[in-house]
């Protein structure tokens, strides 16, 4: 039925990315690609869930998605790569318009970029790979601009700037010790 046909697409996914983490040992292309192939399935089959069959609400769909997101990542910090880092965050970033909320709601949303900044600039920490800081910057702004003047958005406004706030510093921290070296 419709629950087989996710389980069996999550199932999938997730083999393909323990068969990319033990196939990175020996050839590192071979298991980034196995790695975001089994992630992109797994962001794939939830939206799918979400399109069609709804068994997910968003919130378990978006958890479900950064975990997979998260696996990637950790994988790019054990390997020392900054390719596969750089696929993570992406799909770190995509993985919100794939949950087909219904009532998409900014605080959550912005709750969930903050977890994938301190990710970001975690795996900028242990490797070095500043231009992950920049991408992260350049996901919080794009989400961002639909909300920036909107009226809809008046009332959660001392949230919002709360956390543009918390994104400019964690920005500003990170370049600045990158700059320095620190």
């Amino acid at each position: 039925g419709p629950m087989g046909r996710i389980v069996l697409g999550l199932i999938v996914g997730v083999l393909f990315m323990i068969g990319g983490e033990a196939r990175t040992k020996n050839s590192t292309y071979q298991g980034s690609i196995f790695l975001v192939l089994g992630s992109s399935i797994v962001l794939l089959t939830i939206f799918a869930d979400r399109e069609i069959y709804q068994n997910f609400s968003s919130l378990a769909g978006l958890i479900i998605m950064f975990l997979s997101t998260a696996f990637v990542g950790l994988s790019s910090v054990r390997h020392k790569n900054e390719a596969l880092a750089i696929t993570s965050i992406v799909l770190a970033g995509i993985a919100p318009m794939l949950t087909n909320s219904a009532s998409p709601d900014v605080i959550s949303l912005f709750t969930y970029l903050t977890v994938v900044t301190v990710g970001t600039v975690w795996v900028v920490v242990l490797t070095g790979f500043r231009r992950l800081t920049f991408i992260s910057l350049i996901i919080v702004f794009l989400y961002s601009l639909p909300i920036i003047g909107a009226s809809q958005y008046k009332a959660h406004e001392d949230a919002l700037l709360l956390f543009s706030f918390f994104f400019a510093s964690i920005f500003f921290v990170t370049n600045s010790t990158g700059i320095l070296k620190l």
